[in-house]
């Protein structure tokens, strides 16, 4: 539809228009405002719903980063929003982000503030639950060693903004200062009803009996809807203090009244958190948390398990029967999985659980745990998101989904290295699911046979977003119980080249089980360029059935990870990066998907770097890779023919979708 024939609209019609398209494609809302001024006024209610304030670090003490701008920082943020409310902005703002960026005195300091607005659909504001979209945003600098002094921010310009914004319906405050007492008394004075999400909630007073003033007022507030608590960087034996940890459990869940969702994440022992104290038993829980979502990481190799004592204290304190979303991101024990099971969660709808996975110093999960794990899985109600880590074939997930297949509208499974959901679990999943609108699975990838699940999946009519991790690594050629993290081993037995290698550096390849055929045929699997991604997108694609939902999102990448730290880490990753496939939102285009590559692991990147001048082990892999990429045989009259060349040089140039 042209740009005259918009204009020619009557208002009416065109907001009908943005509404069906607001829940259906939200990308088609910025391209239809993008075609004229009408239409961008048009739209302006929905675009500009959603702001994003980004402070830099400035401070009045600093005459290094006052000299650097024009005028005062508090001026130049006044004169901001004045801009803004020129605009007529503020009127369409719902939801207000306020995030603090470091800068150090070594970094250039542009401006002190700045404003964006992120465009996303009604049905983000509408879903009722605010889960990872609303907590997204860093909690707190990665290092706070350049706080030497408080920041100072322009908090009561910002409080009188904040009294005209007469839609704002949530507040998400993301800077490492507690939340200003002058914003809380804009909050309860003028935006009463406004949800207030805080991405770095500190206590600077848990250690004492008693909570300051303005701390018990931002506890007690009605206003606080969602907190994350996060370690503090600058500690790194006890990152989340005892005190810390439990002040949040014994003085802000049970005191807050409408707190729903608790973010807490450490970095420190499971220990520590068996020390957090009961709250007294005459006390009956809470029932105000809809969202509980605990983790603990470790830098070390072993585990962190959440045991009988973590959950027992928080099954004291949050009543799990109002519970609607619950992540556990750490592991948990025997005994703590059994008091899960005990537990009632009457109102569950989103469940993330992590499974023990084998590793060097840990044995997989016993038979006797994942019985318990499957009971405890089927004898929930319903669910309509689930996500697992480590999963592997001893947890069957067949009973899982005929549970909750019927209900289930997001699935993720992360496997261990070389696992894999079979023909006959995709095939149920395709079944039963009839309500998948987001899927995450690993699949089998085999140069020889072609994966029949991928049209399969396509007959899910309501599936928008995919993401598959293919496969390629033969299992047997995995598993190794002396290594910290399995890797693609390789013998004396093995082609010449590696044998070569091997006499060089014992510690690159271990193993005996691997020959040329399983290196050639893991090579094969391996490679994945554009032309590859796209063609799975529109098989998917072509395999809706009439009146489904357009299929939106492929997110695809292999199992390269198990050569991290070798020399052909970086050879793999040259032929098989992750590619994001999207459906073209421009009607009409000649190409009808976008594909762009996808970000490669950071550990995998310096690796590679590392590597990257150094290829003179391509001559002991030419003959592997000659018979995956033959020589390009060009004429000599051809004017790209400027002599032969070797593998290296062949093997880019050669589509990947026809291994």
């Amino acid at each position: 539809m042209s740009s005259p024939t918009l204009i020619s609209l009557p208002p009416e019609l065109l907001f009908d228009i943005y509404d069906y398209l607001d829940y259906e494609h939200p990308k088609s809302v910025l391209a239809l405002a993008h075609t004229c001024k009408y239409c961008y006024f048009v739209a302006a209610p929905r675009i500009l719903r959603d702001a994003e304030f980004r402070f830099s670090s400035f401070c009045d003490q600093d005459e290094d980063v006052n000299m650097s701008l024009e005028m005062n920082p508090a001026e130049y943020v006044e004169t901001y929003i004045q801009k803004l409310q020129e605009r007529g902005i503020p009127r369409h703002i719902r939801r207000l982000t306020i995030e603090w960026t470091p800068t150090t005195h070594e970094s250039t300091l542009e401006r002190p503030c700045s404003v964006k607005f992120p465009y996303k659909s009604d049905s983000v504001f509408e879903s009722g639950e605010p889960f990872e979209d609303l907590m997204s945003v860093n909690p707190c600098p990665q290092d706070l060693k350049y706080i030497d002094h408080k920041v100072e921010f322009p908090w009561r310009i910002l409080a009188r903004f904040i009294e005209k914004l007469s839609s704002l319906k949530e507040l998400v405050y993301s800077c490492p200062e507690t939340f200003p007492p002058c914003l809380l008394k804009t909050l309860h004075k003028h935006q009463s009803h406004c949800k207030l999400h805080v991405n770095f909630f500190l206590l600077r007073s848990c250690h004492n009996r008693a909570l300051n003033t303005h701390e018990q007022a931002l506890v007690s507030s009605p206003c606080l809807y969602s907190i994350r608590v996060v370690p503090n960087k600058s500690d790194e034996e006890y990152p989340l203090s005892k005190s810390h940890a439990k002040a949040i459990m014994t003085r802000v869940i049970t005191r807050a009244p409408n707190l729903r969702n608790l973010f807490m994440a450490d970095n420190g022992t499971s220990d520590k958190w068996n020390l957090l104290g009961r709250p007294n038993k005459n006390q009956p829980p809470l029932g105000s948390l809809k969202c509980l979502s605990l983790s603990i990481r470790t830098d070390s190799c072993l585990p962190s398990y959440f045991n009988r004592h973590v959950i027992k204290n928080w099954a004291a304190t949050v009543k799990f029967s109002r519970l609607k979303v619950l992540n556990l991101g750490s592991p948990l024990k025997k005994d703590a999985l059994d008091l899960l099971v005990n537990s009632k969660f009457s109102s569950l709808k989103s469940l993330r659980l992590s499974l023990p996975a084998a590793r060097r110093h840990y044995n997989r999960p016993s038979n006797a745990y994942t019985r318990q794990m499957s009971r405890f899985l089927c004898g929930l109600r319903p669910l309509s998101s689930f996500c697992i880590y480590d999963w592997s074939n001893g947890l069957r997930l067949d009973s899982f989904i005929a549970r909750h297949g019927r209900s289930l509208q997001s699935l993720s499974v992360f496997a261990v290295f070389g696992r894999y959901l079979d023909d006959g679990l995709v095939g149920r999943i395709v079944r039963e699911c009839h309500s998948m609108t987001e899927l995450c699975i690993p699949v089998r990838r085999d140069m020889n046979l072609y994966f029949p699940g991928f049209r399969a999946l396509g007959s899910l009519k309501n599936l928008e977003h995919l993401e598959l991790k293919l496969i390629t690594f033969e299992t047997t050629l995995l598993a190794d119980q002396y290594m910290t993290e399995p890797r693609l081993r390789f013998g004396r037995e093995s082609h010449l080249p590696f044998s070569y290698k091997l006499e060089q550096d014992m510690d690159e390849f271990r193993g005996s089980n691997i020959r040329h055929l399983h290196v050639r045929n893991a090579f094969a699997n391996t490679a994945l360029d554009e032309t590859l991604a796209c063609e799975i997108f529109r098989i998917i694609s072509s395999a809706k059935p009439p009146g489904a939902v357009p299929f939106q999102t492929l997110n695809v990448s292999t199992d390269s990870d198990c050569m991290r730290e070798t020399v052909l880490q970086w050879i793999v990753d040259e032929i098989s990066s992750p590619w994001i496939v999207e459906r073209n939102p421009v009607a009409g285009a000649e190409n009808n998907v976008v594909a762009k590559k996808g970000l490669l692991r950071w550990d995998r990147l310096s690796y590679r770097e590392d590597e990257k001048c150094n290829i003179k082990f391509s001559e002991h892999y030419e003959g592997i890779f000659r018979s995956l990429w033959p020589t390009k045989t060009l004429e000599k009259h051809d004017p790209s023919w400027d002599g032969p060349h070797g593998w290296w040089d062949d093997w880019k140039s050669f589509p990947y979708s026809r291994v």
